[in-house]
C-alpha cells in the first residue's frame, strides 16, 4: 500500500491542509498531522485498503468543513458509514 499516494489524493482536495503523515509499521495505519492545528487523524490500514475511494472523499469533506474539536481523531466504520471519533 502506498500511503504517500493516499495522502496526496486526500490533500489535493483538502486545500493542502495536511502537514505530514506517519505510517510506521507498528501503527497498522496512517497518522495524519494537520497544518493549521495540532490535530491528528488516525486512519487504520484496513480502511484504506477496503474503502480507499470513499475514504479520500470522506476525509476531504471533513477537513474542509472543519474537524471536530478533539486533539486526536480516528476514522472508524460504524453501521456501514465512515465516521470520525475521538481517539
Amino acid at each position: 500500500m502506498l500511503y504517500s499516494t493516499f495522502i496526496r489524493e486526500v490533500n489535493q482536495g483538502a486545500m493542502d491542509a495536511i502537514a505530514a503523515y506517519d505510517n510506521a509499521p507498528e501503527r497498522q495505519g496512517c497518522q495524519i498531522y494537520m497544518k493549521r492545528s495540532s490535530q491528528t487523524i488516525f486512519v487504520p490500514s484496513g480502511l484504506i485498503t477496503s474503502y480507499r475511494t470513499e475514504l479520500v472523499t470522506f476525509l476531504q469533506t471533513q477537513i474542509l468543513k472543519g474537524l471536530p474539536d478533539a486533539a486526536h481523531l480516528i476514522v472508524v466504520l460504524r453501521d456501514g458509514a465512515l465516521k470520525l471519533q475521538n481517539e
